[in-house]
């Protein structure tokens, strides 16, 4: 899953064992992103002078020429998936009391057109959407399988027992 605000953007799928970076987009979203990629894209626009006037960049855009920076890919990962963030801020740690390395279960929570809906949810059942994260925080995809319908199936299991 990808929020709405970057299905605008070149988007790939998550692969498990992956490592990613939340990443402020060109449209001020925060999304994950291949640090390699965003490494990329830092180097060619420090390798190409983007300081040009307003109409040489028009031009490059009209006529499709290389554009100044290099596209990030937004990477999606489906509702359910286990990460590990590494980095999480000092701030957040206090506010959710949870410590700088946390598994955490990635979860959608709205549907709705126009709102974030990108969130983790740690151990201890506490939320936070990914636009509170500042950039830079380091991610890694444990398993892109969600476990919610195995525990749904157990639950129901117990019920009719």
């Amino acid at each position: 899953m990808c929020d709405y605000s970057l299905l605008s953007f070149r988007n790939s799928l998550a692969i498990e064992g992956e490592h990613l970076l939340t990443y402020r987009f060109p449209s001020f979203s925060i999304g994950l992103a291949s640090p390699a990629e965003i490494r990329a894209a830092a180097l060619a626009q420090q390798q190409r002078d983007c300081r040009g006037s307003w109409w040489w960049r028009l031009k490059d855009w009209l006529f499709l020429s290389e554009p100044c920076s290099k596209e990030v890919a937004a990477v999606c990962i489906p509702p359910g998936a286990r990460l590990r963030v590494v980095g999480i801020p000092a701030s957040m740690q206090e506010e959710f009391g949870i410590g700088p390395v946390q598994d955490v279960t990635l979860i959608e929570l709205s549907a709705s057109a126009y709102e974030y809906r990108d969130a983790i949810q740690f151990t201890n059942g506490r939320r936070a959407l990914l636009q509170d994260l500042h950039e830079g925080v380091y991610f890694e995809v444990l398993s892109l399988e969600t476990i919610e319908p195995e525990l749904e199936r157990e639950e129901v299991r117990i019920r009719w027992s």
